[in-house]
């Protein structure tokens, strides 16, 4: 198992996708992105008896407003190869949810082995909202994942393969 940076053109694409309308000049935009995949860093743990592998902010600060209505996608720029037995689960930084709210939309993350072969080359990324105003600066950590094994039952005959991303099983 191991955690590995998305391609440039992938890491292109999903930045393009989440955050292209926010730049009047393609130049600027461009440069923002060169910039922001140089500081994606993989997960890691913290502490030696850490469960969570810290994921990272390749971004400028980003300043996340607390408001009903806003939500926001953080492109982390990581995929995870996992063994075909295990599952990735995504939540938030213990701090972060106590202190501001900080939590994702989906209430946590589940990254199958196979999303490793999605379309979007299991690029991991988080949607998340918050209740009191934050920030997340460049490379600071703001989720965990934490890789454990899973089981399924005998009868279990599921031999569909997975293309998609967020929301692609159904």
């Amino acid at each position: 198992m191991k955690f590995e940076k998305v391609s440039f053109d992938q890491w292109f694409e999903a930045c393009y996708k989440n955050y292209g309308d926010s730049y009047s000049s393609e130049g600027e935009f461009e440069r923002w992105v060169k910039e922001s995949y140089n500081h994606i860093l993989l997960p890691k743990r913290s502490t030696k008896f850490s469960a969570g592998y810290d994921f990272f902010n390749p971004f400028p600060t980003l300043h996340l407003n607390a408001a009903p209505s806003i939500n926001y996608r953080i492109c982390t720029g990581v995929r995870w190869h996992g063994d075909n037995d295990k599952v990735l689960i995504i939540l938030p930084r213990s701090g972060f949810g106590t202190k501001y709210g900080f939590a994702l939309d989906n209430t946590a993350g589940v990254i199958d082995a196979d999303y490793y072969h999605a379309a979007n080359e299991g690029h991991i990324m988080a949607q998340v909202h918050v209740r009191t105003d934050m920030k997340i600066e460049r490379e600071q950590a703001f989720m965990q994942g934490i890789i454990l094994p899973y089981y399924t039952v005998e009868e279990d005959t599921v031999d569909k393969e997975r293309v998609g991303g967020f929301g692609s099983t159904g």
